[in-house]
């Protein structure tokens, strides 16, 4: 499906789309959390139970994959809050994401100095059922989360186009030594 037009509005300091899109997004359905590299079963199997559970020492990054009803299209803003385990906001990742962005390609959200990466929306299945799915990665390695021993049970929300309520349940995962 073809993006029509384009406008932006700022809301709240954050940069929404005004897309006109043949499907627009009605929410978010999840966020998963994942990383290359894990000792831990949990971290790469939705069939154990329990939060995914993570090394500090031995990831570099995680990655955060926001999961949108199938069919999903124009131009939108996640917004994904990570907390640290005494509920503190640790960082707040602006994830602008598109249909049929190209690779590359970078588009420019209010607050930032320079423009981000666009992330595409990309299909996905899970079990079987099929999503739209976009992601990108939060720095572990040499970061404060390490020096400052941040371990614990985090937790990321997702938040789409400005909205002030998140548009999926959150989700948590675990960070240890």
């Amino acid at each position: 499906m073809k993006l029509r037009s384009a406008s932006f509005v700022v809301v709240a300091g954050l940069l929404t789309t005004g897309a006109l899109a043949e499907t627009p997004a009605r929410s978010c359905t999840r966020v998963e959390v994942s990383s290359g590299a894990t000792a831990d079963p949990r971290s790469v199997s939705a069939l154990v139970p329990g939060p995914p559970s993570f090394s500090a020492t031995r990831v570099l990054d995680l990655t955060f994959t926001v999961l949108f009803p199938a069919g999903t299209s124009g131009q939108h803003l996640v917004e994904l809050r990570v907390f640290t385990p005494d509920a503190q906001l640790y960082r707040s990742l602006a994830m602008p994401v598109a249909s049929g962005a190209l690779t590359n390609a970078t588009r420019q959200v209010d607050g930032y100095a320079r423009p981000l990466p666009q992330q595409p929306l990309t299909q996905v299945t899970r079990g079987r059922s099929l999503f739209a799915a976009a992601s990108t990665t939060l720095p572990v390695g040499g970061t404060d989360i390490v020096s400052s021993g941040l371990y614990g049970l985090w937790r990321v929300e997702a938040y789409l186009d400005g909205a002030e309520q998140r548009c999926a349940p959150a989700a948590t995962f675990t960070l240890k030594p």
